[in-house]
């Protein structure tokens, strides 16, 4: 497998669960990331240089979004992963 980027010590693909992996990419810098955007055709360059991608149809949040606060409340009624 190939490994791009900076990995923490002790983390690997095989304790995310996952196998057959070719590539992994971690903790890529922000140019790093746009290099890997542009290769794969998943966004571009603006005049200005900013990375612009198509998020498609279902942008932004939906207004029904909502979020819990751990607190006394929640803290042993929720499954905070």
């Amino acid at each position: 497998m190939d490994e791009y980027g900076l990995r923490a010590e002790g983390a690997s693909v095989a304790d995310l669960g996952l196998k057959n992996v070719a590539a992994a990419y971690w903790n890529l810098t922000p140019a790093e990331l746009v290099e890997e955007t542009l290769i794969n055709g998943q966004g571009a360059l603006t005049d200005s240089g900013a990375l612009a991608v198509d998020t498609g149809e279902f942008t932004g949040r939906s207004p029904k979004d909502r979020f819990v606060v751990c607190d006394e409340k929640t803290e042993n009624s929720v499954w905070w992963g």
